[in-house]
């Protein structure tokens, strides 16, 4: 017996490492290599998704009107219409004086003319 023989169990089978706590043999240092590869990869693929999706949704943040934005919009667009209407009505409410001054005059003139015949008769 040599001294890799000596470290087996006399249940174990020649050729077969004797596993701790399970049936399932040890793996062996390439295994648990690989084993490590894949998953720091893996991890890896999921870091740089994560940061893709992270960039996408920044840019879509960035491109969104935010709360105050919209609130300055509808604040100007109320503001401007008020000012037309504002302006609109003192336009029409200009005309309407005018033409009651006209009319006002035309009457006294009238009046004044057929006062002046009824003193000349």
């Amino acid at each position: 017996m040599n001294a890799k023989d000596s470290k087996l169990s006399k249940y174990q089978p020649a050729g077969k490492m004797a596993a701790k706590g399970s049936d399932q043999p040890k793996r062996n240092h390439s295994e648990v290599s690989n084993d490590s590869i894949n998953d720091s990869t893996s991890i890896k693929l999921q870091l740089e998704t994560m940061e893709l999706t992270l960039t996408g949704l920044r840019e879509e943040l960035k491109q969104m009107l935010k709360k105050d934005d919209i609130e300055n919009l509808i604040t100007n667009t109320v503001s401007k219409i008020i000012s037309e209407m504002e302006k609109r009505n003192e336009e029409f409410l200009t005309k309407i004086q005018q033409n009651i001054q006209t009319e006002l005059e035309n009457k006294l003139l009238k009046i004044t003319e057929h006062s002046i015949k009824e003193k000349n008769q």
